[in-house]
């Protein structure tokens, strides 16, 4: 539960409360499925269902705003590890998908791949390639409206601080969002120095 009020010399009070309801239900597995030359496929999967409720209400200018939102949502994922050998080293190639159905969005879904490189044991290179999609969170959908006066913020332009009147909460129109991430990585532990592991990593992300 939030609640907030806000007094103001020259203005009525505003007020700004919310409540939020969470129900999360999750069951993870994971395990061998066959083995190969490599040697074992591996797999992993999780499923989750999960309920969500926001009430708010505003009062501004002594205009009351009421919201009343909530979502209910499953989740699947499912990933697979390949081992593969190479006369140069060791290689293993990794997949995974997820699908989530939001009941204020429709479907969601998620993919990777990634490829692992051993030449020796010591040295280890990755690079992945993930696609996601998310649904913005009921907050940030119905949190109620709230201005907060002579809030002070930074003002990169003049280099100096000014007093603002700060209006923050939830937007409704919030589209989704798509994120695509590429990983490169290298670790290397040599087993001569014990504790010693060092690791690179390069990541992009849009």
């Amino acid at each position: 539960n939030n609640d907030t009020r806000t007094e103001v010399a020259t203005g009525p009070l505003q007020t700004a409360k919310s409540q939020t309801d969470v129900l999360e239900l999750i069951a993870n597995g994971s395990g061998p499925l066959f083995k190969l030359p490599a040697g074992m496929v591996r797999a992993s999967a999780s499923t989750a269902y999960g309920e969500r409720h926001i009430d708010s209400q505003s009062v501004r200018s002594g205009l009351t705003t009421v919201s009343a939102l909530s979502r209910t949502g499953t989740f699947t994922r499912l990933s697979v590890t390949l081992p593969i050998t190479s006369r140069r080293g060791d290689f293993s190639l990794s997949a995974n998908g997820s699908v989530s159905e939001a009941s204020d969005f429709g479907a969601l879904q998620s993919t990777g791949y990634g490829l692992t490189w051993a030449p020796i044991a010591d040295l280890r290179f990755s690079a992945n390639v993930d696609q996601a999609e998310s649904a913005p969170s009921l907050q940030q959908l119905g949190n109620p409206t709230l201005s907060t006066p002579n809030s002070p913020v930074f003002d990169y332009v003049s280099g100096r601080t000014v007093l603002v009147t700060r209006t923050s909460g939830g937007n409704p129109s919030l589209l989704q969002e798509s994120q695509n991430d590429v990983t490169f990585g290298v670790n290397y532990a040599p087993a001569k120095y014990e504790g010693l592991d060092v690791n690179l990593s390069w990541s992009r992300n849009e």
